[in-house]
């Protein structure tokens, strides 16, 4: 594998002390430890696949739960302050370090801990957005379950009171293509979200559902302000480019929405010929959408498209 780009954003160091901080009440972690999960935490370093109700249960009992965080930051200058990020779960053993979402995640849905995985994450999005400095947004995922479940906005209300924040200024919650249809109730839930100030993302954009569920959250007028493409598609943009323009053109024509993010993820990674082709695009397009990569860079371009 390819050495990946290293993050030398002129933020990263200030928002990872930050982060690690927040991690305190979680697990042991020294600051240094906390700031380079943070920084390039896509990679894990051993794989232990977990695949009983016991395993799964245990990663909660044993707050083995941390939450990575995906940067994305500018197309055209990656050195700028980073824009924001995306926290996502990774296992944390202590002495053996970080296993990533491959080993359990499908046990986990499989034992209908997924929700349980999706506050947590929302819990972090909380706390951790309280302390960010303005100008920098964390986002986590909100899952069809947690949207529809009754308890969902006395969780919210309590985990704001439970880290002192009156108001959201930093936090975006993703709404993802499992979400088919939006009950009156749900459509309530998501204005209660934004009132508190949450804004809204729509996530895995350009997979299954996506383009019809951003049509419908356009028709109740529930403002989306960030487009993020799947990681599956950015790499489109080298072989069916107008996949791409047609959601930067969706995103231009919605007035609530100002960025487009793309994500990388493995097997397939972004790379220079990647983000040179997204450039020109935008070049050419010369919209009004900031435009973002999120996740991690090679440094060349001798990693296979497609992968093999």
């Amino acid at each position: 594998m390819e050495k990946l780009e290293v993050c030398n954003a002129d933020n990263a160091q200030e928002i990872g002390a930050i982060y690690a901080q927040s991690l305190k009440n979680r697990i042991s972690l020294s600051d240094h430890q906390a700031q380079e999960y943070f920084i390039d935490s896509v990679q894990g370093s051993f794989r232990e696949p977990l695949e009983t109700e016991e395993e799964i249960r245990s990663l909660f009992e044993n707050n083995e739960l941390i939450p990575a965080c995906l940067l994305y930051r500018d197309l055209d200058d990656l050195e700028a302050p980073i824009k924001g990020g995306e926290f996502l779960a990774r296992r944390f053993v202590a002495g053996k370090g970080i296993s990533t979402p491959g080993d359990w995640i499908q046990s986990m849905d499989k034992h209908g801990y997924r929700p349980k995985l999706n506050e947590l994450d929302l819990d972090t999005a909380i706390n951790v957005s309280s302390k960010l400095p303005n100008g920098f947004e964390v986002s986590s995922n909100l899952s069809d379950e947690l949207l529809r479940d009754p308890g969902f906005a006395d969780f919210v209300e309590n985990k704001m009171k439970q880290y002192g924040v009156n108001h959201i200024d930093n936090a975006c919650l993703e709404i993802s293509e499992e979400t088919k249809q939006f009950t009156v109730t749900m459509l309530l839930r998501l204005e209660f979200l934004i009132e508190k100030g949450f804004s809204l993302a729509l996530d895995d954009a350009g997979t299954n559902n996506t383009e019809a569920v951003y049509k419908t959250l356009q028709e109740y007028e529930i403002p989306i302000k960030n487009v993020k493409i799947d990681g599956q598609v950015t790499p489109k943009i080298l072989s069916e480019p107008e996949v791409i323009k047609k959601w930067v053109e969706a995103g231009e024509n919605n007035p609530d929405t100002e960025d487009i993010v793309f994500e990388g993820g493995f097997p397939i990674l972004l790379s220079p010929r990647i983000l040179d082709a997204l450039r020109e695009l935008k070049s050419k397009m010369n919209g009004t959408l900031n435009w973002y990569v999120q996740g991690p860079i090679y440094t060349d371009d001798s990693y296979p498209y497609p992968p093999k």
